[in-house]
């Protein structure tokens, strides 16, 4: 069975899609022309350069709607109204300011290096802080140094000044004991030169005396010692020289105590003058001892001259000098 055939003819599509399709393709040739003029080396625009970097004057004042200009500049006069001329000049074009260099960026400072400076710079402090401390008690150690010293230098010459004082108060004592001890023994040796010269004066009367004296009963009777054996007339020089020490002796017999005995030597020249004198032994006996003393001393000069220089050795008994 054959199929059936429609009896309808094919319809063609409108007119107005088929424009629109054309004019749609032209406009893409278009543009894509466009694109490649752009891309082509005629219509490549020119580079474009980075902004200047300006810096701002401080000296200008702030403001909310800033004029076109420099922000640098300085604030600049106000421009004299310009003179009417016959026609308006034509403005010179500003030059545009050459871009700046940017600044080189300084690497800012480490913190392990600030915290380095900041122990330093404490350290600093405390080292001038012990310094200044050490020093302060070094000037109070050196003031108590000069204080102490001056102290001692002070008590050592107030004791000098006590010790020169006690010791001229003492060499005073003694000056003055000295003096009075002179003139208690100037007054000694003048008495003992009155009573020795007393003394002298008797023995010259008796011995007027006995050479104006009646004769002896016993007939032509010498002058001697009843031991004597010799040929000269007179006396023993011993005995004389004892016997004139004892006239010139003096002894409270309330100090007569016992019976002490001395031993002295004595030397005389021929003129009778007492020469030397020394201890063989002494008594014992203080007071009897400075008793002799004194004698001697009486009996510096004999009355009568020996024969020649002598030495004798006497011994003195306290009892037999006081019977």
């Amino acid at each position: 069975m054959t199929p059936l055939r429609s009896n309808r003819k094919y319809s063609r599509p409108p007119r107005l899609e088929t424009d629109f399709f054309k004019m749609l393709g032209v406009s893409v040739l278009l543009h894509l022309l466009l694109v490649a003029f752009y891309m082509t080396p005629f219509f490549q625009r020119a580079p474009v350069a980075a902004p200047p970097v300006y810096r701002v004057n401080l000296v200008n004042a702030p403001v909310l709607d800033p004029q076109a200009g420099r922000p640098e500049a300085a604030p600049q006069p106000p421009a004299p109204e310009p003179a009417p001329t016959a026609a308006l000049r034509k403005p010179e074009p500003i030059p545009e300011p050459a871009p700046e260099p940017e600044a080189e960026l300084i690497p800012g400072p480490n913190p392990e290096e600030l915290e380095r400076e900041r122990l330093a710079a404490e350290q600093r402090k405390r080292d001038e802080a012990e310094k200044k401390r050490l020093a302060e008690e070094q000037r109070k150690r050196d003031e108590a140094q000069k204080r102490r010293l001056a102290e001692e230098q002070r008590k050592r010459e107030e004791a000098e000044r006590q010790r020169l004082a006690e010791q001229q108060r003492r060499l005073e004592d003694r000056g003055r004991e000295q003096r009075l001890a002179e003139m208690a023994a100037q007054r000694q040796r003048e008495e003992d030169e009155r009573e020795r010269q007393a003394r002298l004066d008797a023995l010259r009367a008796a011995a007027r005396a006995q050479a104006e004296a009646p004769q002896s009963p016993i007939a032509n009777a010498p002058v001697g010692m009843p031991d004597g054996r010799g040929s000269e007339a007179g006396v023993s020089a011993p005995a004389y020289v004892q016997e004139f020490i004892r006239q010139n002796w003096n002894f409270p017999r309330g100090l007569a105590v016992g019976n002490p005995e001395a031993v002295v030597r004595v030397t005389y020249n021929a003129a009778g003058t007492r020469t030397s004198f020394s201890w063989v032994s002494r008594s014992g006996h203080a007071a009897f001892d400075e008793s002799l003393v004194r004698a001697l001393t009486r009996s510096q000069q004999l009355p009568q001259p020996l024969p020649q220089t002598m030495e004798f050795t006497i011994t003195f008994n306290l009892k037999e000098m006081l019977d």
